[in-house]
């Protein structure tokens, strides 16, 4: 279970942001997340390790480089759970 399930901006174009994002196993065992990919270059996710844990904390970040308009990604997260091999969060953007 991601926390917050959903990230979100409305905020002015020009700078950098940033959400931090846990990530639980819901039975409290240890997964690591293998990979991620986004629906654009320009979100990208930071500070996962690979490390096995029952709780991840890291970043989902938006380029300060993204123009004015409305975006709305995705970031899906690969994990070593059988149970769960995929874990998507939506992400989106309102930029003045």
């Amino acid at each position: 279970a991601a926390t917050p399930e959903r990230v979100a901006w409305v905020e002015p174009a020009g700078k950098d942001l940033r959400a931090a994002v846990s990530l639980k196993q819901a039975a409290g065992k240890p997964f690591r997340i293998t990979g991620s990919r986004t629906t654009n270059p320009l979100v990208r996710v930071e500070g996962v390790d690979g490390n096995a844990a029952p709780m991840h904390e890291f970043r989902i970040s938006l380029a300060g480089s993204a123009r004015p308009g409305t975006y709305s990604e995705r970031v899906v997260l690969t994990l070593d759970d059988p149970e769960q091999p995929e874990v998507e969060i939506r992400v989106s953007a309102v930029l003045r």
